[in-house]
């Protein structure tokens, strides 16, 4: 209760939705006395907060202030509802996702200079090497540059201005299998079906579910 901040969405420039039964009591008790619009301060006794454990940047047995406003209420059910068709549309996105590589990969199989493995995974020689190749258990340093199907760029070791050094059997199965065809100083384009990536799940933020990607991957020493 000495005036430090500890936390505050007012910083993080975004308000947060949670279920009022997930938070601390004096949270939970306290925000049931407010109406949508209105701003309160709470001021909590340890016990209806962190209590002798404490949290995080939060001593034990903290007394704690809280300035809040209260948005918008939304009900076990709606929320219920909501998160139900949220799950639909994802699983409609993840469906479509799914079809699109597959057809893509099914056209790009009949392209010039493209080869495609026994998984199922496609590449194409853009520069060959001359040095020895990686086993599955070597580390190897590369640089990369990966996107989705339509162009959209996730990640690139170049846009850091450096390689990046990794085992190869720490990674998705299809840079395993595909960068055990390369010599070093080599450089392919590798076209990655979702099961050889990273599948129904994807990479939240940067990978949707279910997603064919295109890498193209130089192989610069294997170590």
């Amino acid at each position: 209760m000495d005036g430090t901040i500890f936390d505050s969405s007012y910083k993080r420039g975004e308000t947060i939705t949670f279920p009022l039964n997930r938070v601390i009591k004096g949270w939970t008790e306290g925000v049931q006395l407010m109406n949508v619009g209105s701003k309160y301060k709470f001021t909590i006794p340890s016990e209806l907060a962190y209590g002798e454990a404490g949290g995080g940047p939060i001593p034990p047995n903290a007394d704690l202030i809280f300035t809040v406003e209260l948005f918008a209420v939304e009900t076990a059910e709606e929320a219920a509802k909501k998160e139900a068709a949220m799950r639909a549309e994802a699983e409609q996105a993840s469906k479509a996702a799914k079809a699109e590589g597959e057809k893509f990969l099914a056209d790009n199989k009949g392209k010039s200079g493209v080869h495609t493995t026994a998984s199922g995974l496609q590449y194409k020689v853009l520069l060959e090497g001359t040095g020895k190749s990686p086993r599955a258990t070597d580390r190897v340093s590369v640089h990369y540059e990966g996107t989705l199907i339509d162009g959209t760029k996730f990640d690139s070791s170049y846009d850091r201005g450096e390689p990046i050094d990794f085992g190869l059997n720490q990674v998705i199965p299809g840079w395993t299998e595909g960068v055990q065809l390369m010599k070093e100083g080599a450089k392919y384009k590798f076209f990655i079906p979702s099961d050889l990536a990273y599948g129904p799940q994807g990479s939240p933020g940067a990978i949707p579910p279910n997603a064919t990607l295109i890498f193209t991957v130089e192989l610069i020493r294997v170590n």
